[in-house]
Parts: C-alpha cells; structure tokens; sequence
C-alpha cells in the first residue's frame, strides 16, 4: 500500500518519496534530483493537450479510470 501525492518539478522533495514522472515534457531546467520513473500510460496524450480544459479533464480522467487510476 502507498500513498500518491501530485506535485510540480521545482516543489518537490525527495525526502516525501520517490520521483515519478507522468507528464508528456520534462522539466526544461535541471532538478536537484532524479527522475525515478517514467510511466508513459499515465502521461496524458499530446492530442488532449490541445482540447478546452473541461473536454481535456473529462478525457484524461476517462483515461485513468479505465486503467483502475
């Protein structure tokens, strides 16, 4: 059992657990620590990156429930 935090690149503490990465970029300035994971299936597509929010949060949401998210 674990719990699942979100959080932003240039917040995060390594010392609250392990570094995943689940968006579609990557930071565009170095971090302080390692990027642990990569979980592609989490990351949402480029394609909803280009809907209004609500039709993008419907998708994405859809998306994670269909996994078990």
């Amino acid at each position: 059992m674990f719990t699942l935090y979100t959080h932003n690149y240039k917040h995060f503490n390594p010392k609250v657990g392990t570094a995943v990465q689940t968006s579609i970029g990557s930071p565009r300035w170095p971090l302080r620590y390692a990027l642990d994971f990569r979980i592609s299936e989490l990351m949402p597509s480029r394609s909803m990156l280009k809907l209004p929010y609500e039709a993008y949060a419907d998708r994405y949401v859809a998306q994670l429930e269909e996994m078990g998210v």
